[in-house]
């Protein structure tokens, strides 16, 4: 028997899920309205009492990698690399994207996954969801433009929570397209569990787990704004 609890807090509503033998257990997704630092560690708290659980009792920890929400992202490998620590037990990265394009899918659409990224931008990847996922391009932040040129004319089948944001762009496009039902559009925990099924990630090492980062694709705020704040200071003592 295998329990794997799965944590994904790269979207604006997260959420935690536990399966077992491949078959889902329980989910709890987040509240929109209150940061996913405050409700992760009850939810799985709460998740596992109601499958009569103890957290020792989980053999593997799966967390959504990203790309997504820089603080989120945080919170949610920071937990899971704490919890595997302390447990002894392996963790498996699921890329977010990849999640999100399982959830819409099966397809005979090549499946375009795009998430939010701010600045008029998306994060993308393009896979193909049938009975085994196919990566066609890689994680990338670009305009929505430029990520649907990748199949130019070509059918797609679109999810993820930009097609709320771009949708007029996307239209604009003229390429032909079917969307996923919306209730999708959002990363969801039990996508994440479902891909660590069939992920055969081997065990970390101390070191592995410590180096484990999220995939953030694009510098934070923070950072250019450090970057761009340290380099005007030095051109004015230049």
């Amino acid at each position: 028997m295998t329990v794997i609890l799965a944590v994904e807090t790269s979207g604006v509503r997260g959420g935690v899920a536990l399966s077992v033998d491949g078959r889902l257990r329980q989910v709890i997704r987040f509240d929109r309205d209150s940061p996913a630092s405050m409700q992760l560690i009850p939810a799985i708290d709460t998740i596992l009492a109601r499958d009569n659980r103890s957290l020792n009792s989980v053999d593997e920890f799966a967390v959504s990698i990203g790309p997504g929400s820089f603080t989120g992202l945080r919170v949610g490998l920071t937990a899971v690399k704490t919890l595997a620590y302390f447990c002894r037990k392996p963790v498996k990265k699921i890329p977010t994207l990849m999640a999100l394009a399982v959830a819409a899918g099966p397809s005979d659409k090549p499946i375009v996954a795009m998430l939010d990224a701010r600045k008029g931008e998306v994060y993308g990847a393009i896979f193909r969801v049938g009975d085994s996922i196919e990566r066609l391009t890689p994680d990338r932040v670009v305009s929505v433009e430029t990520l649907l040129a990748y199949t130019p004319l070509q059918p797609l089948h679109l999810t993820g929570d930009a097609l709320r944001v771009y949708r007029d762009r996307i239209f604009a496009i003229q390429q032909p397209y079917t969307e996923a039902p919306e209730a999708v559009w959002d990363p969801s925990p039990e996508a994440v569990a479902w891909l660590a099924e069939t992920t055969m990630d081997s065990a970390m090492t101390d070191m592995e787990l410590f180096q484990l980062a999220p995939v953030y694709i694009r510098r934070s705020e923070a950072e250019i704004n450090w970057e761009t704040k340290h380099l005007s200071k030095r051109h004015s003592m230049n």
